[in-house]
């Protein structure tokens, strides 16, 4: 009887380690989007072919989010915005379930679908032929 309430503390200590393993941090969060963003590409358009690069475009824009949720815009090292941003879940043209990760530019009520995974960010415009911006964090 005694083994048999061993084998049972047993089996249920095995069972639950994996409820103990570390989780990953959720990357959807205002404090991981925090800090600066440098533009890689955007891509879509009305035939979603348009490739656009700093390179093909002469032109540099990074995105900068505060802590205190104060958005800033840098086009060729001068800033171009200045404004609030909002997180939510939401319904999104890519996905009507209501359950997408959706970003909203006050003021010039720019709205966003967005994804962070690892050090990369891709803002996709919620409108359609519009276009996916990728973004990688810039490192201090």
């Amino acid at each position: 009887m005694r083994y048999l309430k061993y084998l049972f503390l047993l089996f249920f200590a095995g069972s639950t380690l994996p409820a103990c393993q570390k989780e990953g941090i959720s990357l959807e969060t205002s404090d991981s989007l925090v800090g600066n963003w440098q533009w890689v590409s955007s891509n879509g358009g009305i035939t979603g072919q348009d490739h656009q690069t700093p390179a093909s475009t002469k032109t540099t824009v990074y995105l900068q989010f505060t802590s205190d949720n104060q958005f800033f815009r840098y086009q060729d090292g001068v800033k171009t915005e200045e404004t609030t941003y909002i997180l939510q879940q939401g319904k999104s043209i890519y996905d009507p379930s209501g359950q997408s990760n959706i970003m909203i530019i006050n003021g010039t009520g720019t709205r966003y679908s967005y994804r962070l995974e690892n050090n990369e960010l891709y803002l996709s415009d919620e409108c359609n032929d519009c276009y996916t911006h990728h973004y990688v964090r810039m490192v201090r």
